[in-house]
């Protein structure tokens, strides 16, 4: 909305043929997608834009896929060693120790995007509230160096991500999340369209 006030927005619901429906019989101009939902698909080339950082920040681990195992199943969490990407599992680390810092959940307005490239680990997030004036964001960048065969690369991952969210919090990220829950606590979102 900061970057389009001229849009109006609108609660939608439904899996994918349901809502790239609602476009077609002209409910709605456009709207936006998972980039993956619609490759799973294949229906990558009904996408008209592709939103990416840095003008627009996906959901804190948007994307990533976890894997779980038992504590003491030696064999299977050896087994997925082997699938585990280092660098993502860090860049997740960061941008999951942020949200956690800011309490946030999946309904908080929370974005953010972390890397990692030539033992730099990156991580910008933002806070954003709808006012009665539009939209207001807060952005966050830092950045640390990482030793990947460190052991303390994932703490020191966790650290960036506290970092960012102390300083979103310092330039006024809780009072605008306070503000949005509060919100949303009066008016919770609609149920789910199970057309």
């Amino acid at each position: 909305m900061k970057l389009r006030p001229d849009l109006v927005t609108a609660p939608l619901r439904g899996n994918i043929d349901t809502r790239l429906g609602r476009v077609t019989s002209g409910d709605y101009a456009g709207i936006i997608l998972a980039a993956a939902g619609l490759e799973r698909v294949g229906l990558a080339d009904r996408g008209a834009e592709l939103l990416e950082p840095p003008r627009y920040w996906p959901a804190i681990a948007q994307g990533a896929l976890a894997l779980q195992a038992r504590a003491n199943d030696t064999a299977v969490r050896e087994a997925l060693t082997l699938i585990d990407d280092a660098p993502s599992h860090r860049a997740i680390a960061a941008e999951r120790a942020c949200l956690s810092a800011l309490a946030g959940g999946c309904l908080a307005p929370i974005g953010g995007f972390s890397t990692e490239n030539e033992g730099k680990l990156e991580l910008t997030a933002c806070v954003l509230e709808n006012t009665s004036n539009g939209v207001e964001r807060i952005d966050v960048t830092a950045a640390v160096r990482i030793d990947a065969a460190a052991k303390k690369a994932m703490q020191t991952a966790r650290q960036l991500g506290r970092a960012v969210a102390k300083q979103l919090r310092e330039a006024g990220a809780d009072g605008m999340l306070a503000r949005m829950r509060q919100r949303q606590a009066v008016s919770p979102p609609p149920p789910p369209d199970l057309d």
